[in-house]
């Protein structure tokens, strides 16, 4: 319970993947992917309830191997067009969610290096003022000197005005890390969505910033784990 509200964490989970084969469960240090999510949202003193969507048996013992509530996703939400959006609705009908004192946490498997801490936090910035609280972190490479191709040439993606400007004096620009996402039952069954019109930066480090869609990421969050260097 948190401000007399009831918390959430909805993970969806299918089976089906293109980069890595069953990826949800793919073995991370010798531990399926999907228990690092459930783990941390298990450990959190704010969360009434989890909840994994899946259309997959595997998952589903998993899941409930680790005391988790399950809701099978049907054959059509679980294709490789299938948004996520969607899923959380069918979580929300399925269930005794449909109250407007319900907060919902988007929690997405492949993020496995989130901790405890990001979760509580990014849930103490979800007020009224906000339709949501969105995970986000510095983006790698700024649009500001990106380029576009046409007619076989070089386009300025933004404007030529930013191409010899000096780092420094370029604006910061953020991109959702696909972490966490914090909103309510209203945003999801009523606007059909996760952001909203007034969605709250959640700003994480790189390091926690990961997403797993292909083997490199796997890599890549394997040797995170062991040398543990994260970001404060």
């Amino acid at each position: 319970m948190f401000n007399d509200r009831n918390v959430v964490v909805v993970v969806p989970a299918r089976g089906g993947s293109k980069g890595i084969h069953k990826k949800n469960i793919v073995p991370l240090k010798g531990k399926p992917l999907i228990e690092y999510t459930l783990d941390i949202a298990l450990k959190s003193s704010y969360v009434d309830e989890v909840i994994v969507s899946t259309d997959d048996l595997e998952i589903e013992a998993i899941s409930k191997n680790n005391s988790v509530k399950v809701v099978k996703r049907p054959e059509a939400l679980s294709t490789d067009n299938s948004l996520t959006i969607d899923a959380i609705k069918h979580v929300v009908e399925q269930t005794d969610l449909m109250n407007d004192r319900t907060i919902l946490i988007v929690l997405q498997v492949t993020s496995p290096l989130r901790m405890l801490r990001h979760i509580e936090d990014s849930l103490k910035l979800f007020t009224s003022e906000y339709t949501s609280v969105i995970g986000v972190c510095e983006a790698e490479h700024t649009p500001y000197k990106m380029y576009k191709i046409f007619d076989n040439k070089l386009i300025d993606f933004i404007s030529e005005d930013w191409r010899d400007a000096p780092r420094q004096t370029i604006p910061k620009v953020y991109r959702e890390n696909g972490s966490i996402y914090v909103t309510d039952v209203n945003q999801i069954l009523n606007h059909n969505s996760l952001r909203g019109n007034r969605p709250r930066p959640y700003i994480m480090g790189h390091s926690y910033s990961i997403d797993i869609d292909t083997k490199l990421d796997l890599k890549f969050a394997e040797l995170m784990l062991e040398i543990e260097v994260m970001e404060i």
